[in-house]
């Protein structure tokens, strides 16, 4: 199912940004302190990880959605900038883990929840299934798993949450 972008992106602006950080969630492993959690997420593994998922929907986007693409990756990125200038919770992370916002906002889910729609494929979610995650209040800071060298396996989602 594709997202509307316009929906989308005011979801984006209603997101309470990591107001639940450092709580246990019920389903996801903890990263357990805000240290490990930055630490996680400047690791190679949740990178790798990210790229791994972000060129699998890239090459399944079927080109009457490349146009939509391209204007919701734009509108997003600006979306998450704004909104999380003005968080305060925001800005405490991007100083822990010495980040500008726009480096920050690469790991964040929201432009490939929306790439994924685009694919029509409900088996690439990596991104998707992130987004509740942040809409209640958590922050994704890496992920668990082994990505095999010799063949490809789409990322399940295995998470760690602060």
């Amino acid at each position: 199912m594709v997202l509307n972008c316009k929906d989308f992106l005011r979801k984006i602006e209603d997101t309470p940004w990591f107001v639940n950080c450092g709580q246990a969630h019920s389903f996801y492993t903890s990263a357990g302190s805000l240290n490990k959690a930055a630490d996680l997420w400047k690791s190679s593994k949740f990178e790798e990880v990210n790229s791994v998922a972000w060129e699998s929907f890239r090459k399944d986007i079927p080109s009457h959605n490349k146009e939509i693409w391209e204007k919701c990756f734009i509108e997003c990125k600006t979306i998450l900038i704004r909104t999380l200038e003005n968080s305060s919770r925001s800005n405490e992370l991007l100083l822990h883990c010495q980040q500008d916002v726009e480096d920050f906002i690469l790991l964040l889910p929201h432009v490939g929840a929306i790439g994924e729609s685009l694919t029509e494929n409900a088996k690439l979610n990596f991104f998707t299934n992130q987004l509740k995650i942040y809409e209640a209040g958590h922050w994704v800071c890496g992920w668990q798993g082994d990505l095999h060298d010799d063949e490809f396996i789409y990322p399940e989602s295995n998470f760690i949450v602060f």
